[in-house]
């Protein structure tokens, strides 16, 4: 909605002047189209700032799941050759399949980010922003 600025001098026809002194910040306002067209710009930096956000945590997510995985093949590998048996090895074996379905599910997390979320945000913003950039028309 409009945001009003209503300033009022001190003489008798304060409302008056106040109802004239109104500022908004409507696009039919005079000069306002200017602060449009760049939020339309800024829209569409946005999306690819957005899109960087994504693929910086799509990457955390991928070298998280190589360390989890990497960690539970070498202690899988440890606890396969050190002395530990039956019940014990069992639990410590637990750990590392925990460990692995751990990896598979930031992998998963990963995936749907790169695939899903970066997908739809590209296409939004393929949709929404065309390529004319807008204040290129009203320079």
């Amino acid at each position: 909605g409009a945001v009003c600025e209503c300033r009022t001098a001190m003489s008798h026809h304060s409302d008056e002047q106040a109802l004239l002194t109104v500022a908004s910040d409507s696009f039919w306002e005079p000069g306002n189209y200017k602060r449009t067209t760049r939020r339309i710009d800024d829209g569409h930096r946005l999306c690819g700032e957005l899109q960087a956000l994504v693929q910086e945590r799509a990457d955390i997510e991928k070298t998280y799941a190589k360390s989890l995985r990497g960690w539970a093949k070498k202690w899988n590998d440890l606890i396969e050759k050190g002395p530990e048996y039956g019940t014990m090895e069992a639990a410590w074996k637990g750990g590392m399949v925990e460990a692995e379905r751990l990896s598979d599910l930031h992998l998963s997390v990963r995936d749907r980010l790169v695939n899903d979320v970066m997908a739809q945000i590209k296409n939004w913003q393929k949709d929404t922003y065309h390529k004319v950039s807008t204040t290129k028309i009203y320079q």
